[in-house]
């Protein structure tokens, strides 16, 4: 092998080896925040703590499967409405009677809102 030859395998090598660690630590950091409650305040019916440990460890869903389709990854940001809830996107886009307790089911209502105090 040439020298020029070594230099550039040696570089291509170095550059997958930088990409596959920022992809790790990328993963990481994912993983680790992805993992905590959030609070979604809902005046009429009471706050909803979403709890992501519910729904990517118990259910085993990947982070793929709800962001960026479904949800933003900054809360707040995707416009999640009752109404959107309502008519299968957001949290209903699962938790449609089929896939998951309806949304729509008033029964299940306290299974995500919190008792108002």
């Amino acid at each position: 092998m040439k020298k020029g030859e070594k230099a550039k395998l040696r570089a291509v090598f170095l550059v997958a080896a930088m990409t596959g660690l920022a992809a790790l630590a990328l993963i990481s950091m994912i993983h680790a925040s992805g993992l905590v409650d959030l609070t979604y305040k809902c005046p009429t019916a009471g706050d909803v703590i979403y709890r992501h440990s519910t729904h990517a460890t118990e259910q085993r869903l990947l982070c793929k499967d709800c962001h960026i389709g479904i949800f933003q990854m900054k809360q707040g940001t995707s416009g999640m409405t009752n109404d959107t809830i309502n008519t299968g996107e957001h949290c209903g886009k699962c938790h449609n009677g089929e896939r998951c307790f309806s949304v729509k089911a008033e029964a299940d209502c306290k299974r995500c809102h919190q008792p108002k105090s």
